[in-house]
């Protein structure tokens, strides 16, 4: 699917491939501490793009997309089917039985540079619109979404994420809102 950015700069957001290793890699090493602190499923590192995530595309039961150009990556997303036990033990808390077959947990991730221009908004709207005809349940936010991150909620909300409940971290000191979208 295209996206175009507000600035006029058009991506497409597709399927991450198996030859992506290295523009994966610079979108990571360009991330700042400040974004990095947000997003840690796996580490956000050129290595671990070109020698982990690409090879592994097809195996591990992870759709990874990006928001890209020929020259760039300008986003990353992740819907990851794979159990995880903390996440079903907070929804159960929450009476909510997740099963990752259906309940995927998602986690987006975009470049600083092109926070606000409008490319994960596309793309998150054509994602649903994929994932819900494809019969998935629900997006659960992996790990949340910091609670004093009140950009990152409203954004979420502004798709029908609904906050969950909250839980402690302490690698960060934080709340976090756990949250998920009933497509």
């Amino acid at each position: 699917m295209e996206i175009t950015a507000k600035n006029n700069e058009v991506f497409e957001f597709r399927p991450l491939d198996k030859n992506d290793g290295k523009l994966l890699g610079g979108f990571f090493e360009g991330l700042s501490q400040e974004t990095r602190s947000k997003f840690g499923p796996h580490p956000l590192t050129n290595e671990h793009a070109v020698e982990k995530l690409c090879p592994q595309i097809g195996k591990d039961n992870v759709n990874r997309f990006v928001i890209a150009s020929d020259e760039k990556v300008v986003g990353y997303f992740i819907v990851d089917f794979n159990h995880y036990p903390h996440e079903k033990s907070r929804y159960d808390s929450y009476q909510v039985n997740l099963d990752f077959c259906n309940d995927p947990v998602f986690a987006p991730c975009i470049s600083d540079e092109y926070q606000s221009l409008g490319v994960a908004s596309q793309a998150l709207k054509s994602l649903i619109k994929a994932l819900t005809e494809k019969g998935v349940r629900s997006l659960v936010l992996m790990g949340g979404t910091q609670e004093p991150n009140f950009v990152a909620r409203n954004f979420y909300k502004k798709f029908g994420f609904e906050e969950q409940g909250e839980f402690y971290t302490d690698y960060n000191g934080l709340n976090n809102i756990d949250m998920r979208l009933v497509l």
